[in-house]
């Protein structure tokens, strides 16, 4: 029995010794869908830090403890920034990063977190009917773009829309000042030889058989487009302002009930690396949110996408913006089917914007 003692002792002491302090692990709160993305990030990070990774899935589990890091989408962001969940974040953690991606996580000149998807819109040219930039609306419709309008697109209304505002936000509620409305009404209607209403595949049916030069796409027309050469340009400017780009990110956030803030922008900085931006890449074929591997991308519509220097806007919460969107629509839809005066117009569009 003796000399079992010492064996004993060693293993009541043990049980005595308090094990590793679970704050420091680092807690993401990430949709289930999303975790097989971060396995690699998650593995490379645990094995330069020697600190653990807890995911949890706040949606599933309200209960589950507080996270350093949060899963959100950028028209998300006004409204956690408002009620105080999520804290700025050194800019210099974005480096390497696209300027529009970055944008769409920055608000009032802050950084509030990394994208590692990024969405947004060009006009998608066919290389060998427009092959640069055309100095005009006019130029372009000669090189043989058929402009065209689809209700319900809600990314085209947007675009078409930037060129008549200098910013679309939240806090204009997506509403068209009359006179902004009046240039739109009054551009729209010049248009009316070249510019048509149509269903969207009906407008892809064009774009493929190159019986249109140029198309308004997204990284929703990835499979779609994947045969062609493209090239993206910017909307000529046609209104006060030049035509912004409509963009919105998924990313991590810093929570501000973080407690390893330093953890959590190490994670952050890893997220916004090359590597772990290829790794999410190859896994999901989403945009990435870096251009620092466009070579490498086969798609012809995700690198063209990449390549465009277009200016973006970074799209707000539209959930409770149904009835702006369908007025915006229904006032670019009356401005290029009828032929009636702009007071009528705006007041159907007036009229529209009221059914809440």
């Amino acid at each position: 029995m003796k000399r079992h003692l010492p064996l004993l002792c060693a293993l009541l002491l043990s049980s005595c010794v308090p094990a590793e302090d679970s704050t420091q692990a680092l807690v993401i709160d990430l949709p289930q869908s999303k975790h097989e993305l971060f396995t690699g990030i998650i593995q490379k990070f645990e094995t330069d830090t020697s600190k653990g990774v807890l995911l949890i899935d706040s949606q599933t589990d309200p209960d589950a403890r507080p996270a350093d890091l949060l899963f959100t989408d950028s028209t998300s962001l006004a409204s956690l920034i408002a009620q105080s969940r999520i804290s700025p974040i050194d800019k210099e953690l974005a480096s390497g990063l696209l300027d529009g991606a970055v944008e769409t996580f920055s608000k009032d000149n802050e950084l509030y977190g990394i994208p590692f998807s990024f969405e947004t819109v060009a006009l998608v040219c066919h290389r060998d009917l427009v092959s640069s930039q055309p100095a005009s609306w006019e130029e372009l419709v000669d090189k043989g773009y058929k402009p065209s309008f689809t209700p319900g697109n809600a990314f085209e209304t947007l675009f078409y829309l930037s060129g008549f505002q200098h910013s679309v936000s939240a806090e204009n509620g997506l509403v068209m000042e009359k006179a902004d409305a009046q240039q739109l009404n009054t551009w729209l209607a010049s248009q009316r030889a070249v510019f048509s209403v149509a269903d969207y595949s009906e407008v892809v049916g064009k774009f493929s058989q190159k019986n249109s030069s140029c198309l308004i796409a997204g990284p929703w027309m990835v499979a779609a487009l994947s045969e062609f050469d493209l090239i993206a340009i910017e909307l000529p400017q046609v209104g006060p302002g030049a035509p912004l780009a409509p963009a919105l990110s998924l990313g991590l956030a810093l929570s501000n009930d973080s407690m390893n803030k330093e953890l959590a922008e190490r994670f952050l900085r890893l997220l916004a690396s090359e590597d772990s931006q290829r790794q999410i890449y190859e896994l999901s074929g989403v945009l990435p949110a870096t251009s620092a591997f466009t070579s490498e991308i086969s798609n012809p519509l995700l690198r063209a996408l990449l390549e465009s220097n277009a200016e973006v806007f970074p799209v707000p919460d539209l959930s409770g913006s149904f009835a702006e969107l369908a007025a915006l629509e229904e006032l670019i839809t009356d401005s290029l089917a009828r032929n009636e005066n702009f007071e009528t117009i705006y007041a159907r569009y007036l009229e529209k914007l009221g059914e809440k």
